[in-house]
C-alpha cells in the first residue's frame, strides 16, 4: 500500500497541502494545483491502494470554515468513489472517526 504523510502543523492553505502532495509523489504528469488536479491524481494518477495520512491536524483545521475544508472534501468523495483503495486518517485514525461531519461538506 502506498502512503502519503501530510504535517498538519504546515498546512495553512490549499497550496500547502499541493506542495507537500508533490513533494512525495513525483510524476512524469505536471500537478495542476487546483481540486479537479487533485481528483484526477486520486482516480487515475496515484497508486491504489492508497493511505493520506494527516499528522498534527487540528480541529480547527478541520472546520467547514477553513481554507482545507474543500479538499477534505474531495478527498471524502474520492475515498466513497474508489470503494475501499483509498484510507484517509488523521494521526493514524480514520478521518471519518475524527471528524464525522467533514462528509457533509461533499460536493
Amino acid at each position: 500500500m502506498f502512503t502519503l504523510e501530510f504535517d498538519g502543523r504546515r498546512l495553512a492553505s490549499q497550496e500547502d497541502f499541493y506542495r507537500q502532495l508533490t513533494t512525495q509523489y513525483i510524476s512524469v504528469f505536471e500537478f495542476g494545483d487546483s481540486l479537479d488536479a487533485l481528483w484526477d491524481w486520486l482516480t487515475g494518477e496515484l497508486p491504489l491502494p492508497l493511505t493520506i495520512n494527516f499528522n498534527h491536524l487540528s480541529q480547527a483545521q478541520l472546520q467547514p470554515d477553513q481554507p482545507l475544508a474543500p479538499i477534505f472534501a474531495l478527498l471524502f468523495e474520492a475515498q466513497l468513489t474508489l470503494e475501499g483503495q483509498l484510507f484517509i486518517t488523521c494521526d493514524g485514525v480514520p478521518l471519518t472517526e475524527v471528524a464525522p461531519s467533514i462528509g457533509d461538506n461533499c460536493h
